[in-house]
């Protein structure tokens, strides 16, 4: 297989220049070519219709950096995502990422919109076949662009979470609800991934998110831009610079017995010399409250105690019903204008809080108190 190098720069803010400089030098570090006269698919990460600022979506200007580099490689641009909330439209307006694509002449995509063609692909654990957007099926280059981020199932989000954005809005809900631990869902990540792998990814770790990601949580300021040829090295040397064990996260791990990176094999590289120690780049992230392992083994009892759990704060709802229509299992009936949680239907997904543009619905961290709390029911 080889090495597979994941190639680490400094870029200290999206000032464009800065920004231009960094992926193409990332890009030159790894000797990836990037083709001439081809259709290639962009796909960042757009989730909500947020702002740069929020963190939650993969700045503007990496996105710009992409497309100057195909430009002048006179590739056709497109830029593809579907966000999981119908709002994937709104979400390149307000992430700026409409704007770069009107400046460069790329098509925008709303992957639910496009047209579906069935893959298979036997060898996956869940996911045996999917109808993927046909705009996925027909690129011949594919540039993942992640965001660096905590997240509040699968403790950390990036190339290869990432990818399953290609998934076409609510079919993201029936996977939730087909696999309801982290585990199994994390199972069905690395099917998404494995059904169109990406030849380029190039995370945006400028600014990352910590705490409650992907959407909720605080930007955190790391100052890197990441970049592979292989998304699961990229993820396995990512998590490990904000202080996430990638062994504990449960899609890289499989990614790697499932054979679709070598962990030996995989090298951090800046510059032209391979890094010994990644503690020069190390910047920790707080994690997003997370559904222990150990209270899985212990029962639904332990999990009702112990366990985080999404909540409404009325004060911020508007009854837009993104939460009810979106929660795969059904979970969330509609009383009086506001959500109502089923808890004993609620598999702690927290797509409710993913999906919650006004962060009405959020996720309970787990206290002395609140423990306390549920134990005498109040």
């Amino acid at each position: 297989m080889g090495k597979s190098r994941v190639a680490i720069v400094r870029c200290p803010s999206y000032e464009q220049r800065r920004v231009d400089s960094a992926v193409r030098r990332a890009i030159e570090i790894l000797g990836v070519e990037i083709p001439r006269n081809k259709t290639v698919l962009i796909k960042p990460n757009v989730i909500l219709p947020k702002n740069p600022e929020h963190a939650a979506t993969t700045h503007p200007a990496v996105v710009e950096a992409v497309c100057k580099i195909l430009k002048e490689r006179k590739c056709e641009i497109i830029i593809g995502e579907s966000d999981g909330s119908g709002m994937t439209e709104i979400g390149f307006k307000n992430s700026g990422i409409g704007e770069v694509a009107r400046k460069y002449g790329a098509k925008l995509v709303a992957f639910e919109k496009d047209k579906k063609v069935k893959v298979r692909l036997k060898s996956n654990k869940i996911v045996k076949e999917a109808f993927l957007p046909e705009t996925v099926v027909k690129a011949e280059f594919i540039i993942n662009l992640p965001k660096l981020k905590t997240h509040s199932l699968t403790k950390y989000t990036g190339a290869v979470k990432n990818m399953f954005g290609i998934i076409p809005g609510a079919t993201k809900a029936m996977y939730h609800s087909i696999a309801p631990t982290e585990k199994k869902f994390s199972e069905i990540l690395v099917d998404v991934y494995s059904l169109r792998i990406p030849e380029l990814c190039i995370m945006d770790g400028i600014v990352g998110m910590e705490g409650m990601g992907p959407t909720q949580g605080n930007p955190k300021r790391t100052g890197l831009i990441l970049a592979s040829s292989d998304g699961v090295a990229l993820d396995f040397i990512a998590s490990r610079i904000i202080g996430i064990d990638p062994n504990q996260v449960h899609h890289i791990a499989s990614a790697f017995m499932r054979g679709l990176s070598e962990k030996e094999e995989v090298e951090a590289v800046t510059e032209n010399r391979v890094l010994e120690s990644l503690e020069e780049y190390e910047v920790r992230y707080k994690r997003a409250p997370e559904l222990n392992g150990l209270l899985s083994i212990l029962g639904q009892k332990a999990i009702s105690i112990f366990a985080p759990k999404p909540v409404l704060n009325r004060s911020k709802c508007t009854g837009c019903k993104v939460c009810y229509t979106h929660c795969p299992v059904n979970a969330i009936s509609f009383e009086k204008g506001y959500p109502e949680i089923d808890r004993k239907k609620c598999i702690r997904c927290f797509c409710c809080a993913e999906l919650c543009a006004y962060h009405a619905m959020t996720v309970e961290k787990t206290t002395p108190l609140t423990i306390l709390k549920r134990i005498i029911g109040r």
